[in-house]
């Protein structure tokens, strides 16, 4: 199964040309509020200390970094995202902890064995915990 965004997409093409600009973009746009609302979303989220922490749709890596902080030596944190240009940037930014990885993947679409799945894509960041997905 491959999602419409994992194809040629108008979306994934403005996001691989914007990437470098991306987090001062949206801090323009929303008067700053975009990363109150991420910072926010990662203290909802929880993490704690020692965790495994999937943040899918990780864009620039700037919410994983914050997670990174929480989750310490001990924790790791891993983005996932489609366009290969907000890895390359994630990377370069945050990717010098050996606990906090980037990958390009289409996250729209996960494999468990022989099992497939498809996700909902609804944009933005989307952390996991692991263990969440393994209880239902």
């Amino acid at each position: 199964m491959r999602s419409a965004l994992c194809q040629d997409h108008p979306r994934k093409d403005i996001f691989e040309k914007i990437a470098p600009h991306y987090d001062l973009l949206l801090g323009i746009l929303t008067f700053g509020n975009y990363a109150k609302f991420l910072r926010k979303a990662v203290k909802v989220l929880g993490p704690k200390r020692d965790e495994k922490i999937l943040d899918l749709c990780s864009g620039t890596g700037r919410v994983a970094s914050w997670i990174l902080q929480v989750v310490g030596e001990e924790g790791e944190v891993t983005g996932m995202d489609i366009t290969q240009s907000m890895i390359d940037v994630a990377k370069e930014r945050y990717g010098k902890s050996g606990n906090l990885i980037f990958l390009k993947k289409d996250v729209t679409v996960c494999r468990v064995g022989r099992m497939a799945c498809r996700l909902k894509s609804g944009g933005g960041n989307s952390a996991v915990r692991p263990r969440s997905l393994r209880e239902g």
